[in-house]
């Protein structure tokens, strides 16, 4: 014989649940009261610090850039590699700041995010940067006697 299923009936907004988490509710937090939950707000304190570590990721490419590739061909190709990356990297780390406090004003005011145009920008700077740096090892490879 199968016993019969329970029914759960809704708990109110003000009622944790067992993992002490709230549960979700159809208001928007600017109307309920309250601010975002404490694992949103980390989450995008630990968005903030890995666009710190992009930032300097892309400041420490652009070094290694300006050092390693082949000075053989068009050598100011490999400066201007490494002065992007650089300054990607720092425009990143810069931004990184100004995007967490506009993220944490959206989630305050149950507005959706902003897009991240500083993501834009990276991947733009990755491509062609990427796209620079193996046509100057493809160039390298041909003047190898």
């Amino acid at each position: 014989m199968v016993p019969a299923r329970r029914q759960v009936e809704p708990k109110p907004d003000n009622v944790r649940s067992v993992s002490g988490d709230r549960e979700p509710s159809d208001q928007p937090l600017a109307e309920a009261g309250q601010g975002p939950t404490t694992q949103v707000e980390l989450a995008n304190e630990r968005t903030y610090l890995a666009w710190l570590r992009t930032g300097l990721a892309l400041v420490a490419a652009g070094v290694a850039a300006e050092r390693l590739l082949p000075r053989v061909g068009v050598s100011w190709v490999r400066e201007v590699i490494g002065i992007t990356l650089v300054l990607v990297g720092a425009v990143t780390a810069g931004f990184a700041r100004r995007r967490w406090e506009t993220v944490d004003r959206a989630l305050r005011a149950a507005r959706p995010p902003p897009r991240p145009f500083i993501g834009y920008l990276v991947a733009t700077a990755i491509v062609v940067d990427g796209l620079a740096a193996m046509f100057l090892m493809i160039r390298a490879e041909s003047y190898r006697p």
